[in-house]
């Protein structure tokens, strides 16, 4: 008697798109080695059908993730197929589900600050629905900070980004570094653990681990030179050497 795994694979690529979520097309690949197989081959497909109405910026999320699973991935972990550069779906996909908390943690927050602190939303202008990109931006330049190979790729992004993405980025750290609790900072990786405070770091009344601070300054700038770029006096931040990196040093 036909079961539901004699049918074409076409069909079950169907049966994949229509899970109710993520964690159902997993378990329905580990069914058989058929099906496991039509999800390794299909992967970007199945997990866009099923995931991008609840992820926003669905393409960025799934770039960001692809690109942190590459560089964070031991070399040995990565393919079974020495021919092969393709990522083993479980490797990005993970991480895609947990942008997809994260960013709505960040809509959370940012809509506490609008109810809480408008002004701050207010000046500069702030559209929290156009936030998602700036996140996963943000995130990447965070990840150069331990891995700089991608420093030159995200400093061509910045140069061709618009003012009004340039700013989003900066008003999305700068609320998420400066603004934010501690307790709402953890879940993003952002402050240190108050035991590891330096004396400065009580007086500042909060810390940020070296790559979000390496990825503040970086936005930081690269606000201010859209801001004005002619002004010699902005090519003297010391963080920043942007004769030979640009933005990103």
């Amino acid at each position: 008697m036909p079961t539901l795994t004699d049918l074409p694979s076409e069909l079950l690529l169907l049966v994949f798109a229509l899970s109710h979520d993520i964690h159902d097309a997993v378990s329905f690949c580990r069914v058989n080695r058929r099906l496991h197989a039509i999800w390794l081959e299909n992967a970007d497909h199945i997990s866009k059908a099923v995931l991008e109405e609840s992820i926003p910026a669905y393409d960025d999320a799934v770039d960001l993730a692809k690109v942190e699973a590459r560089y964070t991935t031991p070399t040995n972990e990565l393919s079974s197929d020495p021919t092969t550069t393709e990522l083993a779906p479980h490797l990005w996909l993970r991480l895609l589900v947990k942008y997809a908390e994260l960013v709505s943690l960040a809509d959370i927050l940012l809509t506490r600050m609008e109810r809480e602190s408008p002004r701050i939303m207010e000046w500069p202008p702030f559209e929290i629905l156009s936030f998602p990109p700036s996140y996963y931006m943000i995130r990447k330049i965070v990840l150069s900070y331990d891995h700089p190979e991608l420093r030159p790729a995200l400093n061509a992004t910045l140069e061709q980004s618009s003012a009004d993405r340039i700013m989003t980025h900066f008003n999305l750290i700068n609320i998420l570094c400066e603004w934010a609790e501690f307790e709402e900072q953890l879940p993003h990786g952002i402050p240190k653990r108050r035991e590891d405070w330096t004396y400065e770091d009580a007086f500042d009344d909060y810390a940020l681990l070296p790559p979000w601070d390496f990825a503040f300054s970086v936005l930081c700038f690269a606000k201010i030179l859209r801001e004005d770029p002619d002004n010699p006096e902005h090519r003297k931040n010391p963080l920043i050497t942007p004769q030979e990196f640009g933005y990103l040093r």
